[in-house]
C-alpha cells in the first residue's frame, strides 16, 4: 500500500488561487513535443510505471542542485543530460521552475517545488505532487487525496486498514469525453488492510458490502471475484492477529474482518476470505453463522449473550504450492445475565471443536433450538450479490502494483 505523505499547513499548500501562482499554472508552450493525454485528449499525469524513470533520487538531486545555484534573469529553455535522460527546462517570468520529462511517445512538464514534484490538474484545478508512486493533493481542510485515473479519493489511514472514499466534487471544466472513463460513484467507501491483500467495498444505497483478494492480477481468476458480505453496513475494519512463525518469531496476519451497522449492538466478523461470517444481534446478543460460499447452507445458530468473535486462521500451502490463509476454528465469548464469563471453539461450520465442548457449558449459554434462535437473531434474509461497481474495478486495476 503506498504511504500517504505527510499533511502540510494548509497555508502552504500549493494554491493557483494565490501568491500569482493562477498565472504559472499552464506547462511552457513553444516545445513541439505532443503533450501526454489520453486517447480522448484528457491531460494525464504520468503513471506509477512511466514515473519510475523519473521520480528517483539521482534525478532529485541534480534538479535541486540546477534550481539552487540558477540565475534568475535566464528565462530561455535550456536542455541537459540527467542521467541518460534528456530533460528540458524552463524559469518562468512568475519566478517557477519547469522540467520536461519524455514519457513514452509524449512529453510531460513538472514544477519541483519543495523537494517534490507537482502537477496541475486542470479539470479540478489542483496541484498535485509526486508522493510514493502516486498523485495527492491537500485540501484546505487539511484533508489528503489520492489520484486515479480521473478520480480522487480521500485516504485515511487507521489502524483496521486504509479507508478510501470518492471525492464527488465537479469538475471545474469538463474535461474532453471518455464514456467509459470512471466517475466519482455515490455511498462508495473502500477499505483496505494495512498489508495491502484485502479491500472491502461498501456500495449503493443498500450499503452493501463486498471482500476482494487484491492480490489477484488475473480478471478470470475467480479468486478476485468480489464476495457478498452483508447490506446496511455502516463501517468495515480489518484486524490483525499474531502467528508465530516457523523460526519461533511472533508475526502479525490478516486474522478477520469486522463489520458495523447502525445499530451499535450489532456487529458481524467474517473471515479474510470471505467463507464464513457470523453475526452477532438482537437483545439477546446471539450469534448465528453463515456460509457466505453455499447458499443452500441455512444460518446455524451459535451461542447467546455474545461479547466477541476470533476468526482462527492459519497459514498453509495450497496444491500449487502458494502459501495462502485458511479459516481453521471460530471462538466466540460471551457473558450471561449473571456475570459469567466463557468461550467456545466451533469448527468452521459451526460445530464445537472438542467433543462435549457444549454439554459443558451453564445452561444460561446453550443456543436454542434453530428455529427459535433464527427468530431470535433477526437473520438479515438478503439475496446474496457477486458483482461489485465498474468504479471499484477502475480503482483496483490501477492500484494494482501497491
Amino acid at each position: 500500500m503506498p504511504q500517504r505523505p505527510n499533511p502540510v499547513d494548509p497555508n502552504h499548500r500549493m494554491d493557483p488561487s494565490r501568491n500569482g501562482d493562477g498565472r504559472a499554472i499552464h506547462p511552457p508552450e513553444n516545445r513541439n513535443e505532443r503533450p501526454n493525454r489520453d486517447a480522448h485528449g484528457r491531460d494525464i499525469p504520468p503513471n506509477r510505471e512511466q514515473l519510475g524513470r523519473i521520480d528517483r533520487g539521482d534525478v532529485r538531486r541534480r534538479i535541486e542542485d540546477e534550481q539552487n545555484r540558477w540565475d534568475r534573469n535566464n528565462h530561455g529553455y535550456d536542455w541537459r543530460d540527467i542521467n541518460g535522460m534528456h530533460v528540458g527546462h524552463h524559469y518562468d517570468e512568475y519566478g517557477f521552475h519547469w522540467w520536461g520529462f519524455y514519457v513514452g511517445g509524449t512529453y510531460f512538464w513538472t514544477r519541483y517545488v519543495d523537494g517534490n514534484y507537482a502537477w496541475y490538474d486542470p479539470y479540478w484545478h489542483r496541484w498535485c505532487t509526486l508522493h510514493d508512486g502516486q498523485w495527492w493533493w491537500q485540501d484546505v481542510n487539511g484533508d489528503i487525496y489520492v489520484y486515479n485515473n480521473g478520480v480522487y479519493y480521500r485516504y485515511g489511514q487507521t489502524g483496521g486498514g486504509v479507508i478510501m472514499t470518492p471525492d464527488p466534487t465537479p469538475p471545474v471544466e469538463v474535461p474532453p469525453s471518455d464514456p467509459t472513463a470512471p466517475t466519482a460513484p455515490a455511498n462508495q467507501v473502500t477499505v483496505y488492510s494495512l498489508d495491502g491483500t484485502r479491500s472491502v467495498q461498501i456500495q449503493g444505497e443498500g450499503r452493501d458490502a463486498y471482500v476482494y483478494d487484491v492480490t489477484v492480477a488475473d480478471p478470470n481468476d475467480p479468486r478476485g471475484a468480489p464476495r457478498w458480505l452483508a447490506s446496511d453496513v455502516a463501517g468495515a475494519e480489518f484486524v490483525n492477529a499474531a502467528q508465530v512463525a516457523p523460526d519461533g518469531s511472533t508475526v502479525e496476519t490478516l486474522g478477520q474482518i469486522r463489520l458495523t451497522y447502525d445499530d451499535p449492538a450489532s456487529f458481524s466478523v467474517v473471515d479474510p476470505n470471505g467463507e464464513r461470517k457470523v453475526d452477532v444481534s438482537g437483545d439477546d446478543k446471539a450469534a448465528t453463522l453463515s456460509n457466505l460460499v453455499d447458499d443452500s447452507v441455512d444460518p446455524l445458530p451459535l451461542f447467546v449473550g455474545v461479547t466477541g468473535v476470533t476468526m482462527n486462521g492459519q497459514q498453509i500451502q495450497d496444491a500449487s504450492g502458494e502459501t495462502i490463509q485458511k479459516l481453521q476454528s471460530i471462538t466466540v465469548n460471551a457473558t450471561d445475565d449473571a456475570g459469567n464469563q466463557t468461550s467456545i471453539t466451533f469448527d468452521r461450520d459451526g460445530a464445537p471443536a472438542l467433543a462435549g465442548a457444549a454439554r459443558a457449558l451453564p445452561m444460561s449459554f446453550v443456543r436454542p433450538a434453530p428455529e427459535q434462535a433464527k427468530e431470535a437473531v433477526q437473520v438479515r434474509a438478503i439475496q446474496r450479490r457477486s458483482t461489485g461497481s465498474a468504479a471499484f474495478q477502475a480503482l483496483q486495476s490501477g492500484m494494482a502494483g501497491w
